[in-house]
């Protein structure tokens, strides 16, 4: 009986993890649709200058990679959670790939102060998947947008050691309970406590990455001093031996 008791508690709790990720998810794709439609609504009905258009397409295109990122983020993860996701594991350049990551992505980041010095780890080479680094490259972007504040300024820093090489994304923002540093890797699930009032995430972004990271032969770790006092995440990626 107790055994009985135990394992519907757990189909309980897990229902109803899974209504509320369905439910984030719903959020999430509704908030970016809305303003699109907002957007066409005010080219259908306004004669705009160029300058007016500019500003609003400005506006609408990160909603867009909002979208994109979600649909990246449910596929992958559905690919994951069936066991059938391969790396290609490439020599890959960190400190060219990340410049070139900020700026592709410099219109999303623009309310946002980069630190990011391309001079610090030039030479590193990585044994990396460039694809599955681009994907945690955008989740860990999106999570410090979402939690690093008002105000988000992103530092991102190469540390070399022997054989591996730590790709620190800090940021200065919402942060967490340090005992909670494995939690929020935890799929569909979410700091509920911990997160500011009103923001929204699917609960898929940071353990998508994880999973990616270790799918590479790395890490993917979580930081923080507390509440309020930021977050680090640390990529950890096999150093190429050619370049040690």
């Amino acid at each position: 009986m107790v055994t009985l008791y135990r394992l519907i508690s757990v189909e309980r709790r897990t229902a109803c993890e899974l209504r509320e990720f369905w439910s984030r998810i719903t959020h999430e794709i509704k908030t970016p649709i809305a303003g699109l439609k907002a957007f066409l609504q005010t080219l259908k009905t306004h004669d705009l200058s160029r300058e007016e258009l500019r500003a609003l397409v400005d506006m609408a295109l990160p909603q867009v990679e909002r979208q994109q990122q979600l649909a990246q983020n449910v596929l992958i993860g559905q690919r994951l959670e069936r066991g059938i996701h391969d790396s290609a594991l490439e020599p890959v350049r960190l400190s060219p790939f990340i410049s070139r990551f900020l700026q592709n992505h410099a219109l999303l980041l623009s309310r946002c102060r980069v630190e990011f010095d391309p001079l610090e780890g030039a030479g590193l080479v990585a044994r990396a998947d460039p694809h599955s680094l681009h994907v945690i490259l955008d989740n860990l972007t999106d999570n410090a947008l979402k939690y690093g504040g008002d105000r988000p300024c992103i530092q991102v820093r190469l540390v070399a050691e022997e054989k591996r090489i730590q790709l620190r994304f800090c940021d200065r923002g919402q942060g967490f309970d340090p005992h909670l540093a494995a939690n929020v890797f935890e799929a569909y699930k979410r700091l509920r406590h911990e997160l500011p009032e009103g923001r929204h995430g699917t609960g898929l972004g940071l353990y998508i990455s994880r999973e990616l990271a270790r799918a590479m032969g790395g890490e993917l770790v979580a930081e923080s001093e507390g509440p309020g006092r930021g977050a680090c995440f640390t990529l950890f990626l096999e150093r190429e031996r050619s370049a040690v």
